[in-house]
């Protein structure tokens, strides 16, 4: 296992099974020496059966739950090391990837606690503090996460993942400088943190400098969670100046209804440019996108494109445009609802007597952030 001999391990931990098959401590071994080779599901097997054959092992416990956290399985994790501390309330490591699960599940108060209680066992622990950090940073206490974060920062200064988060905290408290002064020092050690470059980016875009900060943001793609729709991750990007007239080109929306909106603007431009523009958007937004002018085909996300050359989600276009902030653009009314939908809704306000206003007091809740956007219904009961 210490060369990294995956293989060899397996053989070794299996024969050694086959003489004493409730040998906890070869099965343990054949769970990590699994996961190593990366056969995630037999290791996740192993774990479990060597947690069977020794129940009071706070090893074999803490390690199946590591490994059902890797399967994303934080409900199962917080429950087998729920059982760790049981045996051991003083397991630094378990208090510590508890806390781990309840931050993923969004169950920030109590993350809080499980970071707190690991430095109370171990004050030094920088990972602790930055965890409290940014569970404190969920919870919209900004300043608290700074305060949090500086102590980790103290313990543990070249630790680009902490200094990153502490400029994503003051980046929200609007300490402009300071944020940009940490996602510095944090780029210098690790130039490939992917999280860092997109706050980074984000910056750049607030203050204005498009250019830096569109390119920077081409690094969302390099985020697990985030991939293009189906029909294009096997397209090359489309490149401006690249590749004959008359290609076919496949946009995608990629984030929220919001970015849809406000990015289709560009979707001429990429006709003007001399190609066959397909449009593939969220369901819902494909009736008003389909007044866009110069744009062949507008689909929804659930439909299946025909065939294209080249694709680019509608975030990229800013970049591969060059777009700064005098060549935003600008056409007037690019969007026009429906003739069916003005008739529709113009119908309903004169049966009602009175003018409707409509007014966007929500966007998604999926955003972790999503609080600082949207506004309580009751707030408009006054009007």
């Amino acid at each position: 296992l210490r060369q990294a001999r995956f293989g060899a391990a397996i053989d070794d931990c299996r024969r050694a099974l086959s003489i004493a098959p409730d040998f906890a401590d070869a099965m343990l071994n054949l769970a990590a020496a699994l996961q190593g080779a990366g056969r995630t599901d037999e290791a996740l097997a192993a774990y479990r059966r060597a947690s069977e054959l020794a129940p009071h092992s706070t090893d074999a416990g803490f390690q199946l739950g590591l490994a059902l956290q890797d399967a994303n399985d934080h409900v199962g994790a917080m429950d087998v090391l729920r059982r760790v501390l049981a045996i051991s309330p003083d397991h630094v490591d378990a208090l510590v990837q508890r806390g781990v699960s309840l931050h993923v599940l969004r169950r920030y108060d109590e993350a809080i606690e499980y970071a707190e209680a690991a430095i109370a066992c171990q004050p030094e622990l920088a990972v602790a503090h930055s965890n409290k950090a940014l569970a404190l940073h969920l919870l919209f206490r900004d300043a608290e996460a700074v305060a949090c974060f500086d102590r980790a920062i103290a313990l543990a200064p070249d630790d680009a993942a902490i200094l990153g988060d502490r400029g994503f905290s003051k980046f929200c408290l609007g300490d402009y400088a300071g944020a940009e002064s940490d996602y510095r020092s944090s780029l210098a050690l690790d130039p490939e943190r992917v999280l860092t470059r997109l706050n980074h980016s984000l910056y750049l875009l607030l203050q204005g400098r498009l250019v830096e900060g569109f390119s920077a943001y081409d690094w969302r793609w390099r985020l697990s969670d985030r991939s293009p729709l189906p029909a294009a991750r096997s397209l090359p990007l489309w490149q401006r100046e690249a590749g004959p007239k008359g290609q076919t080109i496949l946009l995608h929306a990629e984030q929220g209804f919001g970015d849809t909106i406000q990015f289709s603007r560009y979707a001429p431009l990429v006709a003007h440019s001399g190609a066959r523009v397909i449009l593939q958007v969220q369901n819902a937004l494909v009736p008003l996108l389909r007044c866009l002018p110069d744009v062949a085909v507008v689909l929804g996300e659930s439909e299946t494109p025909p065939p294209c050359d080249a694709q680019a989600g509608l975030m990229d276009l800013p970049r591969i445009f060059g777009t700064d902030l005098s060549s935003i653009p600008r056409p007037d009314a690019y969007l026009v609802p429906p003739a069916a939908s003005r008739a529709k809704w113009r119908q309903n306000s004169r049966a009602r007597g009175r003018p409707r206003v409509g007014v966007a007091w929500r966007g998604s809740t999926i955003p972790a952030r999503d609080k600082l956007r949207s506004i309580d219904f009751e707030a408009f009961s006054s009007l």
